[in-house]
């Protein structure tokens, strides 16, 4: 954790102080404000949750820059997720033009020039995400970046993680850490999703994607339940039961669907036995595994191994 307070500081170096700061906690950002008698209070507090960067911010009036000059001056690309607190923010990137108001929140990406202006004192929680965290399950090349986006629908995903992810200050292992840091950049991508599409385009297939692919990359975690995944994406269960009505599977026959194919995916290899492929998929106890396995395939799961396995598989995918 890193804490800057430019007011303890002689009011002639608050300003000067700031903006070394902001480039040192976010990327290269040129400030500019009329500074009076008064100084130029304010702070900064930053906090890392695997690859994602959290940061709190309250300032003065003032415009922050990131032209062409501090794009070339980035050492890589990243998102920001700013989550607007106190007063109001003018921002511009991409030819879109917002007032993000508090309680909304915007997507900033450092790769092209974007332009804030802030009214009135202010402060927001602002996360930074690399692109390899997002790039992979953003829904294409139409992003709304810079548009102001309420707390509704999929966007109190992205301000309830926010706040919550905000507020964990203990030291969490590596692992952990990195699975909260991509449970933000699926929310925040299904935000990005649902305001992207076309009115008419049915906002829970977004939201449903994004709980399909977080359960791809924990299918390892013997506890994935409705009551997990709602915490981890920050939907309530009756929400996320919702996602599934009128789909082809209910949640639980998703989960179990894609365990069961990943499965005969690393049966396929002789080494591991079928209890280490039973533990990477889910089942811990080998005789839960071979129960659920007969009860997709009707075959116990010996049985996708050896002459037989491309038979097998074939049906497999069809299951």
């Amino acid at each position: 954790m890193a804490v800057w307070d430019t007011r303890a500081l002689p009011d002639s170096e608050q300003f000067e102080f700031y903006q070394q700061v902001i480039c040192r906690a976010f990327v290269p950002l040129l400030p500019v404000a009329e500074v009076r008698g008064g100084g130029f209070a304010s702070t900064v507090e930053t906090l890392s949750l695997g690859t994602l960067n959290r940061a709190s911010v309250a300032s003065q009036q003032q415009a922050t820059h990131h032209g062409p000059r501090e794009v070339s001056a980035t050492d890589r690309p990243y998102y920001f997720v700013n989550l607007q607190l106190r007063g109001r923010c003018s921002v511009r990137q991409s030819g879109t033009e917002s007032i993000v108001s508090p309680g909304q929140f915007t997507v900033l990406d450092t790769a092209r020039p974007f332009y804030l202006d802030f009214d009135r004192d202010w402060s927001m929680l602002s996360f930074r995400l690399p692109h390899e965290l997002l790039d992979g399950r953003l829904p294409g090349d139409r992003l709304p970046l810079g548009a102001a986006m309420d707390g509704a629908g999929a966007g109190a995903a992205v301000v309830g993680l926010t706040r919550t992810l905000w507020s964990m200050r203990e030291e969490l292992p590596a692992h952990t850490a990195e699975d909260l840091a991509r449970a933000f950049a699926a929310a925040v991508s299904a935000a990005l999703g649902a305001t992207a599409f076309d009115a008419g385009e049915p906002r829970s297939e977004t939201t449903r994607a994004v709980v399909l692919q977080y359960l791809r990359d924990h299918l390892a975690d013997p506890s994935l339940s409705v009551r997990s995944v709602s915490r981890a994406l920050a939907l309530s269960p009756r929400r996320l039961h919702a996602l599934f009505e009128g789909a082809d599977e209910t949640f639980a026959a998703a989960l179990r669907g894609m365990r069961m194919r990943r499965a005969v995916e690393l049966l396929a290899d002789p080494r591991p036995s079928v209890a280490a492929v039973g533990e990477a998929v889910g089942y811990p106890d080998p005789a839960s595994f071979s129960r659920a396995f007969r009860g997709v395939f009707d075959a116990p799961p010996s049985a996708f191994r050896g002459p037989a396995h491309e038979l097998h598989t074939a049906r497999a995918r069809n299951a």
